[in-house]
């Protein structure tokens, strides 16, 4: 998250995260919210975001994940580049993402808005 964090410039206001067992102690169910490990919530109170745990079962709430990964797997990685190490991949995957983040948004016509707490 924290080289993301710097790929972007800055940190998103709130996230939404499956129940990973890095995060979740107890994933939220009908009538309790999620109950997250001291250390995450540290994290993500020194990075200044609010997390928020997915409902269990609920795939619905992450298909935007799911469709973004999907976009970054057909638009950088299909057909396969040529790389001479995972240090390289990762350098050409990070200029692609950069220079997407200057697309004009297809529905809203407008660059999109990271939602981020500081520059």
């Amino acid at each position: 998250m924290k080289v993301i964090f710097k790929q972007l410039g800055g940190v998103p206001k709130k996230i939404r995260i499956d129940n990973m067992k890095t995060a979740v102690v107890k994933p939220r169910n009908k009538h309790e919210e999620a109950v997250f490990i001291d250390e995450f919530l540290q994290f993500a109170n020194h990075y200044g975001f609010k997390p928020q745990a997915c409902n269990p079962y609920a795939g619905n709430e992450k298909g935007n994940v799911e469709n973004k990964v999907g976009y970054v797997r057909y638009n950088f990685i299909t057909p396969a580049p040529v790389i001479k190490d995972l240090n390289h991949f990762t350098q050409l995957l990070e200029q692609q993402l950069k220079e997407d983040r200057q697309r004009i948004h297809y529905k809203k016509h407008a660059l999109f808005d990271w939602g981020l707490t500081n520059d």
